[in-house]
């Protein structure tokens, strides 16, 4: 049936970015940190992972929204609208992924003040279908200096890592002072032990079978590019706490 043949589709795409990621895996595992770290196209790919997971996911939905619109109610039709609308954001986020890659060596001129709570709301919507269990809180009107796309790139590693790692409860808390504003993502999940601390902030690790290990490495690079660092806290069977640091700016 058409049903069967669009859950085969979904299927199949999904196979082949698992793929891709064992591809990359592969390549991590066969050269040392310096070396792929900075290669922007690695990069790329395992970012683009996840916003095409939630265009594949959608298109899927839409379809089926689709097939009974005639009997549709006003209701209905407001969901078709809201689905689009993600598709359109999450396919302009691959769209900006890849002309960021074409532009490795952009200026930071165009960096500007960013929000980080709407930064991260726009990640929870889009990327993790507004999963209840990411929450925000402090001062959602603090900016930094950066880009929104970077921004995303950030948070976007930052809240997978967390759900991946079996989080039910993640709270990202912003506070500013008088020269830094901080930014807390904390977690419930499965938490690492001091060894793998070390060795995910090396990058190349990963506790999941479809991983790359590649997160924590993209969002330190984007933060150094903007004047940020980025420390890990966490304890086994507790959870983990990332903890940003980025320079106040003058508006």
């Amino acid at each position: 049936s058409a049903k069967t043949k669009e859950r085969r589709h979904h299927a199949q795409m999904n196979r082949e970015m698992e793929k891709r990621n064992e591809a990359l895996k592969n390549e991590i595992a066969e050269a040392e940190p310096e070396i792929w770290q900075g290669r922007a196209s690695v990069e790329l790919v395992h970012d683009l992972n996840n916003p095409l997971t939630v265009v594949i996911g959608y298109a899927a939905i839409l379809r089926e929204e689709a097939k009974n619109l005639e009997n549709g109610s006003a209701e209905r039709n407001n969901k078709l609208q809201e689905y689009t609308a993600v598709i359109e954001k999450a396919a302009e986020y691959c769209h900006q992924l890849s002309e960021n890659w074409r532009q490795a060596n952009r200026e930071q001129s165009d960096a500007g003040p960013v929000s980080i709570a709407a930064v991260v709301q726009e990640v929870k919507e889009v990327i993790f279908f507004n999963d209840a269990a990411i929450k925000i809180e402090g001062a959602r009107n603090t900016v930094v200096k950066g880009t929104s796309f970077e921004l995303m790139r950030i948070f976007q590693n930052l809240l997978k890592n967390a759900l991946e790692a079996g989080a039910t409860e993640l709270v990202v808390t912003i506070s500013e002072g008088a020269d830094e504003v901080r930014v807390t993502v904390a977690d419930n999940g499965e938490g690492m032990t001091s060894e793998l601390r070390k060795k995910a902030l090396r990058g190349g690790f990963t506790s999941k079978s479809s991983g790359t290990g590649l997160g924590l490495s993209i969002c330190r690079h984007l933060l150094a590019m903007n004047g940020a660092t980025l420390e890990i806290k966490s304890e086994l069977n507790v959870g983990t706490t990332i903890e940003l640091v980025f320079p106040v700016i003058a508006i």
